[in-house]
């Protein structure tokens, strides 16, 4: 019984490169909006810390995914059944915690006489995402 791994196919490893670079590519992009947006509001400090994160999180998980299982798949890699499996439950647990806040602000910014109308369009986003995606993902098989 050996203890090596099969090696990749050409296809898997394809698979794993172009979710991370994904992740990587919208890191930047988002950290370039950031810079763009707050250079235009004259806010340079939060224009230089945006970018900075998003480059430092891109960073992060393209040097860490090797060695951590957690990194690798906040990377976009999703290479074997355990990953997307991970993936798709914390999406799930982030999507119920989402849900959560967005009813919680819609409740306090009422309960304050605010108006609460983001709140309640954030929350009929998600809700009505939930709804169609159940009911495409059960009819589909």
């Amino acid at each position: 019984m050996s203890t090596e791994s099969e090696p990749e196919s050409g296809a898997t490893r394809r698979e794993r490169l172009s979710g991370s670079r994904a992740v990587t590519a919208l890191c930047v992009l988002i950290g370039l909006g950031y810079l763009v947006l707050f250079l235009a509001r004259h806010e340079w400090p939060m224009a230089v810390f945006g970018l900075g994160i998003m480059l430092a999180y891109a960073a992060f998980t393209r040097l860490f995914a090797g060695r951590w299982e957690a990194a690798a798949v906040l990377g976009g890699d999703q290479g074997d059944e355990r990953r997307r499996s991970i993936d798709e439950r914390a999406s799930a647990v982030a999507m119920r915690v989402l849900a959560v806040v967005l009813v919680g602000g819609f409740f306090v910014t009422t309960a304050r006489g605010g108006d609460a109308s983001t709140w309640a369009t954030l929350a009929a986003v998600g809700g009505g995402s939930y709804i169609a995606a159940t009911v495409v993902l059960t009819r589909r098989g």
